[in-house]
């Protein structure tokens, strides 16, 4: 019997590893591993290793790719992928979310100056810098507003920040970045808020599944006392994010929809080429520095990341029983290599990890 499949269907699922350490931490790889073997299960593929296969595959990265990556895979759209292609590396980056501070102020080559008005509305007040020159004038102006948080732009789980105060502090905090690595990639400067609770939404499209969801970021201390993601509680629905705001939603959850969606709108516009199947976005609601309530989308994610375990355990659980239209998910990461994981959780790392230290990590449905 032929095979009913055409010559572009993928014939397994591999996963492609980053260039360099980016992404490359012991419980990363173990993570994605097994979440890429979960997603073939769900396409009905078989999980393989990139040399031994030929033919058309679907992809799970560990980061978004170039265009030139994607050609090399055969990722000609979104349905090939777990996660993003992009134009520019500084697409898939912090630094995509801020305008520049000047129209002749340092810019990588396709940068979309046109960009930063259009997401004026839905980002906090902020720059992205090329050149530590610029870096400090962009500080020094948001300091006259109130404490500045300095991120770097390819730092994830909330690693690579740093809140200053004052133009000492923010000296001290540049003084020790590289600057070449702010020349090639960047830094993002924007407003820093207190009582922040930072909300993740996206939606994501594997095969023949599609959903949409909002959720709350959870918080935990490294062993340094480094403040770091510690996973996502999320509501799931099957469909986009109409199906999602069918449901009665919070308000905080519809603005940072509202946010999230004006964002990727935006970027998508300015970015003709982007795509992705997995867009996620963290947005942040908080007060400034004059007691105002603030909002506005931090960052995208069009890679595999945090909040996938529980991407992945909602798609299962619809496609376990599709008469359910809302699910509730999560992932947890513990700094503990002994933690206790729940009957029926999907347990993705349980060990000591050379970099991160005691950690465990899992993701479950909830309801």
């Amino acid at each position: 019997m032929s095979d009913p499949r055409s010559a572009d269907t993928p014939i397994a699922v591999v996963v492609l590893p980053g260039p360099g350490d980016l992404h490359a931490a012991e419980h990363d790889r173990v993570t994605r591993d097994a979440q890429a073997g979960r997603i073939a299960h769900l396409l009905n593929l078989p999980f393989a290793d990139t040399g031994a296969i030929t033919g058309p595959v679907f992809v799970v990265p560990s980061d978004t790719l170039s265009l030139d990556q994607a050609r090399t895979f055969g990722v000609v759209d979104a349905s090939r992928i777990y996660g993003g292609v992009a134009p520019h590396a500084f697409v898939a980056t912090k630094a995509v979310t801020h305008g520049l501070l000047h129209a002749d102020a340092t810019a990588p080559e396709g940068w979309n100056p046109r960009l930063a008005e259009a997401l004026h509305d839905c980002v906090l007040a902020g720059w992205t810098a090329f050149s530590l020159e610029e870096a400090r004038e962009a500080g020094l102006r948001l300091l006259e507003s109130g404490p500045v948080r300095i991120k770097d732009v390819r730092a994830t789980a909330g690693q690579g920040q740093t809140v200053v105060r004052t133009s000492a502090e923010l000296g001290a905090a540049l003084a020790v970045r590289d600057p070449d690595e702010i020349a090639r990639h960047g830094v993002v400067l924007e407003e820093n808020l207190v009582e922040p609770e930072t909300l993740s939404v996206g939606t994501t499209w594997i095969g023949e599944h599609r959903i949409a969801y909002w959720g709350v970021q959870r918080f935990t201390e490294t062993p340094t006392g480094e403040v770091v993601y510690g996973g996502s509680d999320l509501q799931v629905s099957q469909g986009d994010y109409e199906d999602l705001l069918a449901f009665p939603l919070p308000d905080r959850a519809r603005t940072a929809i509202a946010l999230a969606r004006a964002y990727e709108d935006a970027v998508f516009a300015a970015y003709p080429s982007l795509l992705a199947s997995r867009r996620n976005y963290d947005v942040i609601l908080g007060r400034n520095a004059d007691g105002r309530s603030r909002a506005g989308v931090l960052e995208q994610s069009w890679r595999i990341g945090g909040a996938s375990g529980a991407e992945i355990a909602a798609i299962e659980a619809f496609q376990r029983d599709r008469s359910q239209r809302l699910v509730r998910s999560e992932t947890m990461e513990i700094r503990s290599a002994d933690a206790p994981v729940p009957e029926g959780a999907a347990l993705y790392y349980r060990g000591v990890d050379p970099d991160a230290g005691p950690l465990t990590k899992y993701a479950r449905v909830l309801t």
